[in-house]
């Protein structure tokens, strides 16, 4: 692993941190910052693509309002194990595995699965896949692969 690889590694990470504290603060403009101006955001409902279709997006189920299933009162994102591989000098792939507690304790988790792409000298979320693999019952939301 050479330095602009480390450097490369440590600003990937920046983009999934700011991802879920902007997320968590119920800035949908924040979220959307790290990707992609044509970055494509893939959740349970479909894609969006743009950061102004992720920031609406975002905007609408944020802390304070509605979700699918109740209003959200509090949000924290705890990234856990994350895998980054590099295709070549502007393109890498990645997965992280997070938990998010609210005022019920542990809602929900799952896996992101992201494509990076470096633009202009700066990474960029290209496409994220969010999967929730598990939900509380009295949770926000729903888990979108299920388990037989």
């Amino acid at each position: 692993m050479d330095v602009q690889e480390l450097i490369d590694r440590a600003e990937i990470d920046a983009l999934r941190n700011a991802y879920n504290i902007a997320g968590d603060r119920g800035s949908g403009a924040g979220l959307a910052a790290v990707f992609a101006e044509d970055g494509v955001l893939e959740g349970s409902d479909g894609p969006r693509k743009g950061r102004k279709a992720i920031e609406d997006m975002i905007s609408g189920i944020s802390v304070g309002k509605e979700s699918s299933k109740k209003p959200w009162q509090l949000s924290r994102h705890h990234l856990t194990t994350s895998q980054t591989t590099f295709e070549d000098a502007t393109h890498a792939s990645g997965r992280t595995y997070f938990a998010v507690v609210t005022e019920t304790g542990l809602d929900h988790s799952g896996v992101y699965t992201d494509r990076y792409e470096k633009r202009a000298g700066r990474w960029w979320i290209a496409h994220r896949r969010v999967r929730i693999d598990w939900a509380a019952a009295d949770g926000h939301v729903n888990a979108s692969r299920a388990f037989k």
